[in-house]
């Protein structure tokens, strides 16, 4: 998987875990970022925030 499948699988998980809450799940992924998987950690440095918001964007944009 590359960078963007890496970070989009793990940011949908946890806004299915956190009951389709986007301020919990990443509430969630960064109060616990040092626990995270390696390929996330990775993904998520190698990744610019215009990336990572359009990835969190596309997984609200069915809401």
């Amino acid at each position: 998987m590359n960078n963007e499948q890496v970070y989009r699988s793990f940011i949908e998980q946890a806004f299915e875990n956190h009951n389709k809450s986007i301020v919990a799940a990443i509430s969630h992924v960064y109060k616990f970022q040092g626990e995270m998987p390696g390929d996330f950690m990775k993904a998520n440095r190698e990744l610019s925030n215009r990336e990572k918001n359009e990835i969190i964007r596309d997984i609200l944009y069915p809401f």
